[in-house]
C-alpha cells in the first residue's frame, strides 16, 4: 500500500504537467513568459529597459551592451512561489558573460537561460547578443542654437530556444503531445538614448521573428513584445535612479516602476519597485545589492504577488557577479 506522502507527490506532479500541457494547448504565448533574470532588476519591478548599465541588459534591450566598459560573469538563481501546496519546485536560473571588443567597436554577451518545473517541464534559452555605440553627443548647429543629440547605442540578441517535458506515465496517456521537446530561433533588437549623463530612453523589441514553440504540433507562437522606458539618476553623487518601464505582450501590458538608492561610496544598493497591469497582474518586489572590492557583487530580490497566485512565500532572487 502507498504511502500518502507518494500519493501526494504523485498527485503534484499530475498537476504540474497539466498545467503545462494545458498552457501549450490554449495559450499562444505560454512559453517564455518574461519571468526576469536579474535580481536586480526585478527588484526594481523590471523597470530596466533604459537603465542598461550591467550585463543582464541583454535580456532586457540588448542595445545596453554597447554601454558596458568593462568585462563581466554573471550567475543567477531563482526559487519562484515558495509554498505552493501541491509542492512544485519551479526554478530560473542563468549565467552570462559580457566582453567590450578593444577600439569601441562593442561589446558582446553570451550565456544560457533556464527555467521550469524540477522533473516535469523545462526552457532553456542560449543568446548571443551585440550593442554598440552609433552616435557620441552629435551636435546640429541652427540659426540661433544648437541641439546635442547624446548618445544613442543600438543592439540585437540572436537566441535558441527549446522546451522540454519529461516523458512518464502521465504524458503517455496525453493524445495532444506528439513530441516532448522543441526549439527554434528568434531575435531581439533595440536601442538605448542618453541626451545626458542622467537621463537615458530606451525600447526592446523582443521576440521581433515570433518564433513558434509546441508539443503539440500546432503553431504556439512566443509573442512579440515592446518594452520602453525612461531613467533618471538623482542627487548630487547621481547616486539615486527613478526607472519606469511599459511593457507591451500580446493582450497583455504591464507598468513597472522602481527606484535604487546606493550608499557607502556605492558598497550597498537598497531597491524597491512594483508592477501592474492587466489580468490581475501586481507585484511589489523589494531588493538588496552588496559590492565588494575586486568586482565581486551579491544581489538580492523579493517578488510578491499581491493578486493572483496566493498563500505563497513569494520568489526569491539571488545573484553574484565578477567584474
Amino acid at each position: 500500500m502507498k504511502s500518502k506522502k507518494t500519493n501526494k507527490k504523485n498527485i503534484s506532479l499530475i498537476f504540474a504537467i497539466a498545467f503545462f500541457i494545458l498552457q501549450f494547448a490554449t495559450s499562444s504565448f505560454a512559453a517564455f513568459q518574461d519571468s526576469g533574470i536579474s535580481p536586480r532588476a526585478d527588484a526594481l519591478g523590471g523597470a530596466y529597459t533604459a537603465i542598461a548599465d550591467d550585463g543582464a541588459t541583454y535580456f532586457y534591450n540588448p542595445a545596453g551592451l554597447g554601454f558596458l566598459a568593462r568585462r563581466e560573469l554573471s550567475l543567477q538563481y531563482s526559487r519562484l512561489y515558495i509554498g505552493l501546496t501541491d509542492e512544485s519546485k519551479i526554478f530560473d536560473g542563468a549565467i552570462y558573460y559580457t566582453h567590450p571588443i578593444p577600439s569601441d567597436l562593442g561589446v558582446v554577451s553570451l550565456g544560457w537561460t533556464g527555467r521550469g518545473v524540477v522533473s516535469s517541464y523545462g526552457e532553456e534559452e542560449f543568446h548571443f547578443g551585440y550593442g554598440v555605440k552609433v552616435m557620441d553627443n552629435f551636435v546640429l548647429p541652427l540659426a540661433v542654437f544648437e541641439i546635442t543629440f547624446g548618445e544613442i547605442y543600438v543592439g540585437a540578441n540572436f537566441k535558441m530556444l527549446s522546451i522540454s517535458l519529461e516523458k512518464n506515465q502521465y504524458t503517455d496517456i496525453n493524445s495532444a503531445l506528439i513530441k516532448f521537446y522543441d526549439s527554434t530561433f528568434a531575435v531581439d533588437v533595440g536601442i538605448l538614448f542618453k541626451p545626458s549623463a542622467r537621463f537615458s530612453f530606451g525600447a526592446g523589441f523582443l521576440n521581433a521573428n515570433t518564433p513558434s514553440l509546441s508539443f503539440t504540433g500546432d503553431s504556439n507562437p512566443v509573442s512579440f513584445s515592446i518594452r520602453s522606458g525612461f531613467a533618471y539618476r538623482l542627487g548630487a553623487k547621481a547616486d539615486t535612479i527613478f526607472a519606469s518601464d511599459v511593457d507591451f505582450r500580446a493582450a497583455f501590458y504591464k507598468i513597472r516602476i522602481g527606484l535604487e538608492h546606493f550608499l557607502f561610496g556605492d558598497n550597498i544598493a537598497l531597491r524597491l519597485g512594483t508592477g501592474f497591469g492587466n489580468y490581475n497582474f501586481w507585484d511589489a518586489t523589494t531588493g538588496l545589492g552588496i559590492y565588494l572590492k575586486h568586482g565581486i557583487g551579491i544581489d538580492y530580490a523579493f517578488i510578491y504577488s499581491l493578486s493572483g497566485i496566493k498563500s505563497v512565500y513569494g520568489t526569491h532572487k539571488f545573484g553574484v557577479v565578477f567584474k
